[in-house]
């Protein structure tokens, strides 16, 4: 914060240039808008900072009523507030080791934890002692965890892991099959499925408790690693 202080124009020109550009939703986000429009998703915690979900419409719903859907753990770059103390106009940026939590997170470990009936990891699990990390350590043990990874995570509990292509994963839970949506602009049928940017990755994404809860768990539980 002290360089920024001393010289804030850097941080200006950056973020001017990321607001720029285009956020252009992968089907990971696609399933998180679907799972919203359905009543599945209880909360996301995004690890985006570029307001990616908001191009896929996620929180959509839920914003004109005012409660909110996602809460971004690195801040947004489309938001910033006022500082007396600095005199400067701060970005609500946050990096990964900062002490102070995003807007809401303890509330949601205290209030949504208890209601969650799954959660669905989309990339690779957030780094011990990370605010996300601590997001999974505050589940129930018999809450089930799904993830969506590249590769296989070893020292994760984890009661099934979907490997491969993230968004092929993830098209395969939305559509019920690898659909074209998986595919880029000007790709043939044989091509392979595209994989995510590395920072269209929403992390943490939390379905809420549902009568057949029971059944749910029995069949997660007995899915086999897809690879």
């Amino acid at each position: 914060m002290s360089s920024f202080v001393a010289n804030p124009a850097p941080l200006y020109d950056l973020l001017h240039e990321l607001r720029r550009r285009e956020c252009v939703p992968t089907t990971c986000h696609k399933l998180l808008a679907q799972l919203e429009r359905r009543g599945s998703l209880l909360h996301a915690y995004s690890a985006n900072y570029d307001g990616i979900e908001s191009a896929a419409n996620v929180d959509g719903l839920e914003s004109a009523a005012g409660v909110r859907r996602v809460s971004h753990l690195h801040g947004s770059v489309r938001l910033a507030h006022c500082s007396h103390e600095l005199n400067h106009i701060v970005p609500a940026l946050a990096c990964t080791d900062d002490p102070a939590p995003c807007r809401g997170l303890e509330d949601g470990l205290r209030t949504q934890l208890p209601r969650a009936d799954a959660c669905l990891v989309l990339g690779q699990p957030p780094p011990a002692g990370t605010h996300a990390a601590s997001i999974l350590a505050s589940l129930s043990h018999h809450v089930p965890r799904l993830l969506l990874a590249a590769s296989r995570v070893e020292g994760h509990a984890f009661d099934a892991q979907l490997v491969g292509s993230v968004d092929a994963a993830a098209g395969w839970l939305v559509f019920g099959e690898l659909a074209e949506e998986t595919r880029g602009e000007g790709e043939g049928e044989g091509a392979p499925p595209l994989r995510p940017r590395a920072q269209a990755q929403t992390p943490l994404a939390l379905a809420p408790r549902e009568a057949e809860e029971s059944s749910k768990r029995r069949k997660l539980r007995g899915a086999a690693e897809v690879t």
